[in-house]
């Protein structure tokens, strides 16, 4: 009975104790819980933020993919697919067949697929808007895109209307189902994927294909894994191992995916991104260690006083942690709650309104995850027990009679400065403050490294949002772009009987181009190539490139300068490419878009030096005799699709072609065989002539196509695209002025949290050398001496860190830009002056404010008085 009323009366003495911490120590509770509250808060806004960019870039290179998903196995079997969906790391898969394609006059307007209804809605749908009607279920079903609609002169499309459309089977064996027939307008829908051509993917039911006895296998297996943030590399490498092919047939296809693309959009990579989160943390934790170590230090006096009246330590724990805890639960709630209304109200509907305009429920890219709001709060939680465990085994180390000593007496401070006066002859103030930095020389750099590194992150976030900018990429396109449009390579190559004219852009268009537009030759920058043909010779060279019977061949010369940053990236690679050959202008690099399957390397080995045919193009029928050619060495393939390949001026129209590029001597050497095409022409020009020229090339495009359709008894068929800089970059206005807002709110957030770190810092250093202050004052030193020395003391730290800004700063910022640089080619540094000038601009400011403001409340009363308080 007597344990119990002794352990009562223990619970009882250390209520007393934390009440009366409680009680003296409210200006310093509120310094530590504001803290507390704007780590919580901040934190919590800037992930959220984050989260939510995210979110919305993966939505956008969803839509812009047509798909969720960015891995597939090409002519896989039922068996494979069963397989494939049982690895760990797969988190289900999908089908989809190549079935047919319609035509309209005879050229190709949609590609039909078959899938399921669970990845219809699950892997397709999401990519698309405003989808209406359903999936086709009846045999004579049909679901379009507005794209095709268009074509077919459907402007006010109707669920369930009629539509004549010419139908083939991609199997020419089967007959039954084909030619022109009526179909149901099952549904419709908006896609993103390819503007520059008028094809697109229609979709019809598994019905219409058991109806034509067409088998839904072999078929492409759609796979979605889980590590949505790991490489495509990686994910092929793995599928690779796992699952032998025995077919040549099959092959995997694993581009990085909408995650990876989204993450590396906002932080260069997910290497910078995991920097990042670290350098936060650490800046935190180290903010909190350095904060509670100056708190606790307070107190140390009067711990080691309980220590000598019997009080224990794990008694004394228990009275720390008990503040600390009451300190955390009522910062987690204001920061929590300030926090949460901010994410919760304001930004889904920045992100919906701003980002993508009003074309999808705010559900879809909604950032206030209550997970993600837990993490943060247990974050906060274990950095805050981390500091306070390692600062309170740090005093308790310590001895009754040690703790006893506390700081410094004024003794020692007076000494300080009649030593300063007799040895170095300087400002006594300064010598004050001086001496006060470097007495406690681990305060003094805990503080500095928290503070540095939380401005070093406000700086690297400010870096990357402007760098990472979209119109940094925007900006790099031409003013203005015109090209042949993929459907008028396809009419020559394939269905034109009569060849007289054998170029599609001729130099005669140009000079009119220039005349009606006012142009200047200097303006325009002509991208030439050859559109050949070629026989079975080429099975050899072409044969390991996936389904290169669907892909435009196009020869293409590449500049010196595009040849040394190609070649530094082969030598980089260490890829398996005839540089000397090359180099010596006697070859051609075959530059494809992932059609290659892994394990090819061998092969691909075996093929380079050997040769290959290409014929000039000419009317359907002629013998290939009567063709004249040319022959080319293959000095190897390189994928364009890999993280890091160079940017070339290619003719890329949205069809992704095969290149044959050679350098400029082979390519003088070609036009004696083939017919030499000007395949775009970019257009630069001045501000003040952009929209004057813009509406003269609109005209002159318009009027050129209609032209050409005339004439080859063409409808919706486009002989040439035009593609104006300035309004991509207008239909991208709500995502850029979105994105900005974003980052810049994310840099603001970061920039603040940095300067109130460093004011809290402050504060609680002068709350907590009361005694030493009062007997600084009371042995002579004036107040206006004790704010001078405070502020002294401030521009020493603020110093202390602009230093290290300009120096250790900028070489985290040149290791971050050049990482940077590596994953994003369009990415633009421009050095964050502003940022930097701002963060100088108030910690000075804060120097100079906060000693008026924390001393002067802090100075109630005589000296006499305050002298009696810290005796009591």
């Amino acid at each position: 009975m007597m344990g119990n009323d002794n352990y009562d009366i223990n619970q009882n003495g250390i209520k007393v104790l934390v009440y009366a911490y409680k009680r003296n120590n409210k200006k310093r509770d509120v310094i530590l819980i504001s803290g507390v509250s704007i780590m919580v808060g901040l934190t919590f806004i800037v992930f959220s933020f984050l989260y939510g960019k995210l979110n919305t870039d993966i939505l956008k290179n969803i839509r812009e993919d047509g798909i969720t998903v960015s891995s597939y196995l090409e002519n896989g079997t039922k068996e494979l697919e069963d397989i494939i969906s049982r690895l760990s790391y797969v988190k289900k898969v999908g089908t989809e067949t190549f079935a047919g394609k319609v035509f309209l006059n005879d050229q190709k307007i949609a590609t039909c697929i078959v899938t399921d209804e669970l990845t219809y809605q699950t892997m397709i749908k999401p990519a698309y808007t405003d989808v209406n009607g359903s999936y086709p279920r009846n045999v004579n079903e049909i679901m379009l895109s507005q794209k095709t609609l268009r074509v077919l002169g459907i402007d006010n499309p109707q669920i369930g209307m009629e539509i004549n459309l010419e139908f083939y089977w991609n199997r020419l064996s089967k007959e039954k189902l084909t030619g022109f027939q009526t179909f149901i307008l099952s549904g419709y829908y908006t896609d993103y994927q390819n503007s520059l051509s008028n094809q697109s993917i229609a979709y019809i039911s598994d019905s219409r294909c058991k109806e034509g006895n067409i088998e839904l296998y072999p078929s492409r297996i759609l796979i979605d894994v889980n590590t949505k943030y790991a490489k495509g590399e990686q994910i092929e490498a793995n599928l690779y191992q796992s699952i032998p092919l025995s077919d040549d047939g099959q092959y995997f296809v694993c581009g990085e995916t909408a995650q990876y693309r989204a993450m590396e959009s906002i932080a260069g990579g997910f290497g910078s991104a995991i920097v990042f989160i670290l350098l936060i943390s650490f800046s935190m934790f180290i903010f909190v260690y350095n904060t509670l170590f100056i708190s606790l230090n307070y107190d140390i006096r009067q711990y080691g006083l309980l220590e000598v009246i019997g009080v224990t330590g794990r008694q004394i724990k228990i009275i720390i942690y008990r503040q600390i805890i009451r300190i955390f639960i009522t910062g987690c709630i204001l920061g929590g709650g300030i926090g949460g209304i901010a994410v919760y109200q304001f930004l889904p509907k920045l992100l919906n309104n701003m980002y993508l305009g009003n074309d999808i429920d705010v559900r879809e890219i909604s950032a206030f995850n209550t997970c993600f709001f837990a993490i943060t709060i247990l974050l906060t939680a274990v950095t805050m027990l981390t500091a306070v465990k390692i600062v309170v085994n740090k005093i308790l180390k310590m001895s009754p009679v040690e703790a006893m000593k506390g700081v410094k007496q004024a003794g020692s401070e007076r000494e300080c400065v009649t030593k300063k006066e007799r040895y170095y002859n300087i400002n006594p103030i300064f010598a004050l403050a001086f001496g006060n930095i470097i007495r406690d020389k681990k305060k003094f750099a805990l503080t500095v490294a928290s503070l540095t590194i939380g401005c070093v992150i406000a700086l690297g976030s400010c870096v990357l949002a402007v760098g990472t900018d979209s119109i940094n990429k925007l900006s790099k396109s031409p003013d203005f772009e015109i090209g042949v449009t993929q459907e008028a390579i396809y009419n020559l190559l394939e269905n034109n009987d009569d060849l007289s004219e054998k170029q599609l852009l001729t130099e005669e268009l140009i000079s009119d181009l220039i005349i009606k537009c006012n142009l200047n030759q200097e303006n325009l920058i002509k991208v030439y190539g050859y559109l050949p043909i070629y026989d079975g010779s080429a099975q050899n060279i072409l044969g390991l490139l996936n389904e290169y019977r669907d892909h435009t061949i196009v020869v293409q010369k590449i500049n010196s300068p595009e040849w040394k940053n190609l070649m530094k990236y082969v030598l980089d690679k260490k890829l398996l490419i005839d540089t000397k050959r090359f180099d010596e202008g006697e070859g051609t690099i075959i530059l494809h878009n992932h059609l290659s399957s892994k394990g090819n390397e061998k092969t691909q080995e075996g093929l380079i030096g050997k040769s290959i045919l290409l014929y000039d193009i000419a009317p359907q029928g002629t013998k290939v005799s009567e063709i004249s050619s040319i022959q080319l060495q293959n000095c190897g393939y390189l994928d364009i699709s890999n993280t890091g390949f160079p940017d070339l001026n290619l003719s890329d129209n949205g069809a992704d072609p095969i290149y044959f590029i050679v350098l400029e001597k082979e390519f003088n050497r070609l036009s004696k065989s083939l017919t030499k095409q000007l395949l775009k022409t970019e257009i630069n020009v001045s501000k003040e002539k952009e929209n004057s020229v813009k509406s003269s090339l609109k005209s002159w495009v318009r009027e050129k196509n209609l032209i050409y359709q005339t004439k080859n008894d063409l409808q919706n068929q486009n002989l040439m695209y035009l593609v104006c800089n300035s309004d991509v970059i207008a239909g991208q206005k709500n995502y850029i002025a979105g994105s900005r807002i974003i980052m810049m709110s994310i840099c603001t957030a970061l920039l603040f949290v940095g300067i109130i770190n460093y004011s809290n810092t402050m504060v609680m250093n002068i709350l907590t050398r009361n005694r030493e202050l009062i007997i600084l004052e009371s042995i002579g030193l004036s107040r206006k001496g004790l704010r001078s020395m405070l502020i002294l003391e401030g521009l020493l730290y603020s110093f202390t860190i602009i230093g290290i800004l300009l120096t250790a700063g900028n070489l985290f910022l040149f290791l971050l830009v050049k990482y940077v640089q590596s994953k994003l080619i369009y990415f633009k540094f421009v050095y964050p002056f502003p940022a930097l000038f701002l963060l100088g601009l108030s910690l000075v400011f804060m120097c100079i404010l906060i000693p008026f403001v924390a001393y002067g409340r802090h100075i109630k009363g005589s000296i006499s008085q305050r002298i009696k308080q810290i005796k009591e």
